[in-house]
């Protein structure tokens, strides 16, 4: 049986997008509504620091309008995103096209009809996580970069605290290849922004379990954010995959050319979620002002 996320990507492909010559207007007052509320979250009622935030600015707003922009980061809260939007970009100048295109988990996207409704407004896609690589919505995300536009993923897959680690590791969940397979089968290859950003599990922390290594999710000790927090984001500097995948497409013909993974296009997908942990790690060492666990093989 299909499943309700297959279902969705087909509405998707086979339907504009709800609202005619209004629904423009419409997003962007839902853009400004979330904006306003988490400027107040996380501007007044807690301290927020960007470095490098021009780097972000030029790459939404300056970029050729045909290539892509896939941002990446660490996942420390559910209010990570729009959260951390909110506070970085000057979001009554953003319109629903230059708005990043993000992921949630189906349970929470289909929650609640209007729920459901905010969030597709404000460019929010569901996905499956026991689903595979190949799974509808996912190509349907990626179909985004291919028209030119902003999206956002979380490469851990899952919200990582800093409680999880211990002072000696990486602050960082294992990565999923599905980042690689992204970037690999976009028809023009995206500009890679990796971002780590530190302080939101201290804004929305969660209860922590008898074992703290625990693989099991962790529900936030309340929904309503805590106050006179810090919270920095560093953004790093964009990563080109371009000579990697034109290597790839010499050596290994028609291997991209489908939505299928082939065992040759996972160990692709592999490699470039490596690069992109690689320089996640560099961007952390300088949000902690420590020496970098890259020699470790983390």
């Amino acid at each position: 049986p299909i499943n309700r996320c297959e279902q969705y990507a087909k509405y998707i492909r086979l339907n504009k997008r709800w609202g005619g010559p209004i629904g423009p207007i419409v997003r962007y007052f839902n853009i400004c509504f979330i904006g306003i509320i988490f400027t107040i979250i996380l501007k007044v009622l807690n301290k927020f620091n960007t470095i490098r935030k021009n780097v972000l600015y030029d790459l939404i707003w300056k970029r050729k309008s045909d290539i892509g922009l896939l941002t990446v980061s660490n996942h420390q809260s559910i209010q990570d995103d729009p959260g951390i939007w909110a506070a970085i970009l000057p979001w009554w100048k953003v319109t629903s096209n230059k708005l990043r295109w993000v992921l949630c988990t189906e349970d929470v996207f289909f929650f609640r009809k209007w729920l459901q409704s905010i969030l597709a407004g404000g460019n929010v896609m569901p996905l499956d996580r026991s689903g595979s690589l190949e799974q509808p919505l996912f190509e349907v995300f990626k179909e985004k970069l291919d028209q030119g536009l902003w999206c956002h993923i979380f490469p851990e897959g899952r919200i990582w605290q800093s409680w999880r680690f211990s002072d000696n590791e990486p602050h960082l969940g294992p990565f999923k290849i599905g980042v690689g397979k992204l970037i690999a089968h976009s028809v023009i290859t995206p500009i890679v922004l990796p971002i780590y950003h530190k302080g939101m599990d201290t804004v929305v922390p969660e209860k922590q379990p008898e074992d703290r290594r625990s693989k099991k999710p962790a529900k936030p000790i309340s929904i309503f954010p805590l106050t006179g927090k810090n919270i920095t984001v560093y953004i790093g500097e964009p990563i080109d995959f371009t000579d990697k995948i034109k290597r790839f497409k010499e050596e290994y013909p028609g291997k991209l050319t489908k939505w299928h993974s082939t065992a040759e296009a996972i160990d692709l997908y592999t490699e470039i979620t490596h690069e992109i942990r690689h320089k996640m790690l560099l961007l952390e060492s300088e949000a902690y002002n420590r020496q970098s666990y890259l020699s470790t093989n983390q």
